[in-house]
């Protein structure tokens, strides 16, 4: 494809209210190039007969997310980028998969890309780096915030807030370390009582796969806070009455929380996963914790900063958010990322495929379509 000419681009995203929805739509406003990149996102259809309308609109076909690239079948019959968000077993598994079908794979972070080496059949297939970042003016300080999140759960003003935000069901191999929690939570609870309470935020007994206090251990329930799901522009305001913000996984790609709260000035502790490493200097950006030291640290931590004189922990806090603005803010990202060239390479790859092979992946394709369809009208003469 010449260089001068528009490429037309769908990214496809799971959810618009979750992580992949953001990302998509803060892509859209920091990638599009029109006459060079027409970007378009849109939620990824549920049935693979939806994909058809979008293969006469586009060159390529974004998947932000594999696993709906897994879902819809996998063989498209337009050139195919997939991003690859972390290493848990179900991703190597389904990435094997799509060795065959994908022609350019992303990957957010160092994790991920020695991952895809290590795969049979994908040291042939060009990889790129694409970080993603998040927007420093949305995720700001929000001085409101310890009174608001105090004031909405009726704690006491001298409450020690911790934060976590997970989905519960993303714990898939132990990755997100919720047991390191539970562990945690007993040994504060002991030492601060009902002093000391952890804010949950993500889906909460609402939703059949939320949190609930049946999730953690019956001693430590009594400091245990679910707002339950929070609209896009509470979170900022959240996060910022924090007083520390905690991160236990054993593996992650982001984590995109850390980020986040980072960029709202709160103080993190996380341990050595995803990007953390490349964010926080132990004492001036935040704190480093493992899996061997977490249950004596993080105290330690707690008790030091707590008592810190206040121009010591603005001191920290503010390194922290120019941290993320110096390296994570989507104009930074996006300036270390060429897209247009990602989507040159998937076209030319899928140009250069055997004319056998592209046609065997279009008989696939629309052979699935047809049996959804009539899959389709059986169910309705079910009905």
């Amino acid at each position: 494809m010449p260089r001068n000419t528009e490429i037309r681009v769908v990214m496809l995203y799971d959810n618009p209210e979750w992580i992949l929805g953001y990302i998509s739509r803060s892509l859209r406003e920091h990638v599009n190039d029109p006459g060079r990149l027409r970007f378009d996102i849109e939620q990824a259809p549920r049935e693979r007969r939806e994909l058809h309308r979008l293969h006469g609109k586009y060159d390529v076909i974004h998947y932000l997310s594999p696993g709906d690239f897994y879902r819809l079948g996998r063989a498209t019959c337009r050139a195919t980028v997939v991003t690859v968000h972390h290493v848990a077993t179900r991703v190597r598994v389904r990435l094997s998969s799509m060795a065959a079908e994908t022609d350019v794979l992303c990957a957010i972070n160092r994790e991920c890309r020695e991952m895809m080496a290590e795969l049979p059949a994908f040291d042939t297939i060009p990889t790129f780096f694409t970080p993603f970042g998040v927007d420093p003016g949305f995720f700001t300080p929000r001085e409101e915030g310890r009174t608001v999140l105090r004031e909405r759960f009726g704690l006491p003003e001298d409450t020690i807030l911790l934060g976590l935000s997970a989905k519960k069901s993303n714990d898939e191999d132990q990755r997100k370390g919720f047991d390191r929690y539970d562990a945690l939570l007993v040994r504060l609870r002991e030492q601060y009582g009902t002093r000391v309470r952890l804010v949950v935020f993500g889906p909460g007994p609402e939703d059949r796969f939320g949190w609930s206090l049946e999730d953690f251990p019956e001693k430590v329930r009594d400091i245990v806070v679910l707002p339950g799901f929070l609209p896009a522009e509470d979170i900022p305001v959240m996060y910022s009455g924090l007083d520390f913000y905690l991160c236990l996984s054993r593996l992650e790609g982001g984590p995109y929380p850390v980020m986040e709260c980072m960029s709202c000035g709160v103080k993190t502790i996380s341990t050595r996963v995803g990007i953390v490493e490349e964010l926080i200097e132990e004492g001036k950006t935040g704190f480093l914790v493992d899996g061997k030291n977490y249950l004596e640290r993080v105290p330690q931590i707690i008790d030091e900063w707590t008592n810190a004189p206040p121009e010591k922990a603005r001191a920290l806090s503010e390194a922290a958010r120019q941290r993320i603005h110096e390296k994570r803010s989507w104009k930074a990202v996006v300036a270390r990322s060429d897209y247009p060239e990602i989507y040159r390479t998937a076209i030319a790859r899928w140009s250069s495929r055997p004319f056998a092979q592209k046609w065997n992946k279009r008989i696939r394709f629309h052979s699935a379509i047809w049996r959804d369809r009539l899959r389709g009208k059986s169910m309705e003469t079910a009905d």
